[in-house]
């Protein structure tokens, strides 16, 4: 049977569209040296954190946030194993850039959202203008005002006046904390030598976790001694592990394909409830004993599918994978808002309304993308910038 010319065009037109959406992707991710498969479990992570702040029970049992938070922990150890391979030079200026302008951003934004009365002073700025300026004045002649600004920006800890318990006001931001200060630690210490830092905050974590277990867990050490701050010593476990694994690139791709669907059941199995109410106690037992050490399975497996030459190319993952960082920045001051209006606006309603949660995760996806793109990736490109001219001029200063 002849094929028409217009289906001709038609497949060559489909080949030459496919052709460049590999060579945008690989711009895109080959180029900057991404892998993509970790970068898609980021945004993932990322979703499954907003999904559990919204307190919607999925099929009537599911709120969980798949030890999403673990894993950020686990990447932020590998990742800084990773990117210092070669070197650590301007480690702690990429650092600064890549985390502190977009949650300074954030941080001053919900100063101002949240505590000059919940909203209602933007009202009051067109009811009331006097009385929208008397509490702008309480709180900026507040004594501890701006001690209290000044430890949310520079991310030390406080113990909340209610619990007790060290935290910072935009609330996601504690995980945040955690990370920089492991940041702070290895740039100071990578003075001495990458594998001597990497020992040292290894042995400090540790050492941290023992005195939150071994103490009564409270005060500053208590802090940074969150069972999640091992994961970070595990994220470099993983990437040791990872660099000695070039040989699983000889394996089949339908190997790897097969472990990710088993390391994603025991994830699902492990943290959703009813795992524990309809299976039996020997599962059961499994269950809670693989549950600590999955988050570092997962992150591992999603790096040997990397080396396997699997990718992950999918929009929306990736589109996550992007505004992960500024999702989980921000998607708690919308959750808020929306929880604020949800009774003058019913479709507001998130917490037992499906619809509102995929309208409360639109909204912060878009918020976040706003950010992402006018912001986060602004100051990313200025801060490299910075440190290429930061290496020209330094020569230049020594010839001089």
């Amino acid at each position: 049977m002849a094929v028409s010319q217009e289906a001709i065009r038609y497949n060559a037109a489909q080949k030459m569209f496919w052709a460049a959406l590999s060579v945008v992707v690989a711009r895109l991710f080959g180029g900057l040296g991404v892998i993509t498969t970790v970068h898609a479990l980021r945004g993932l992570a990322a979703l499954a954190v907003v999904l559990l702040h919204t307190n919607y029970l999925f099929f009537g049992a599911i709120s969980s946030q798949f030890q999403a938070v673990s894993i950020f922990f686990v990447i932020s150890g590998f990742i800084v194993a990773y990117i210092t391979e070669h070197g650590t030079e301007n480690f702690l200026i990429r650092r600064v850039f890549r985390v502190l302008p977009i949650y300074w951003l954030v941080t001053i934004f919900a100063l101002i959202w949240y505590p000059l009365g919940q909203f209602s002073w933007l009202a009051l700025v067109f009811s009331d203008p006097a009385q929208a300026i008397l509490q702008v004045e309480g709180a900026l002649f507040n004594p501890d005002f701006f001690p209290y600004v000044l430890k949310n920006l520079l991310m030390i800890p406080y113990p909340d006046p209610s619990s007790g318990a060290y935290t910072l006001f935009v609330y996601p931001a504690w995980t945040l904390a955690i990370e920089c200060f492991f940041y702070l630690l290895f740039g100071v210490l990578a003075m001495l030598g990458r594998k001597p830092a990497l020992i040292v905050i290894s042995a400090f974590f540790v050492g941290c976790n023992l005195f939150r277990i071994l103490g009564d867990g409270h005060g500053v050490l208590g802090f940074y001694g969150k069972q999640e701050s091992l994961y970070i010593v595990s994220g470099f476990g993983v990437y040791w592990l990872w660099k000695r694994s070039d040989k699983v690139a000889e394996l089949p791709r339908i190997l790897f394909k097969i472990l990710a669907l088993i390391v994603a059941a025991l994830v699902f199995a492990s943290n959703v409830p009813l795992a524990y109410s309809q299976t039996s106690p020997v599962w059961n037992n499994f269950l809670q004993y693989t549950w600590h050490i999955l988050p570092p399975v997962v992150v591992l497996t999603a790096l040997m599918m990397h080396t396997a030459g699997i990718r992950c190319n999918f929009r929306v993952i990736v589109f996550l994978g992007d505004i992960s960082y500024a999702l989980y920045l921000v998607h708690t001051i919308v959750l808020t808002t929306f929880d604020r209006y949800a009774s003058v606006y019913p479709f507001l309603e998130f917490r037992h309304n499906f619809k509102g949660v995929v309208l409360a995760v639109a909204v912060s996806c878009l918020v976040a993308w706003v950010l992402h793109v006018g912001f986060e990736k602004p100051i990313i490109r200025f801060g490299k910038r910075f440190i290429r001219e930061k290496k020209v001029i330094a020569p230049t200063a020594v010839a001089s």
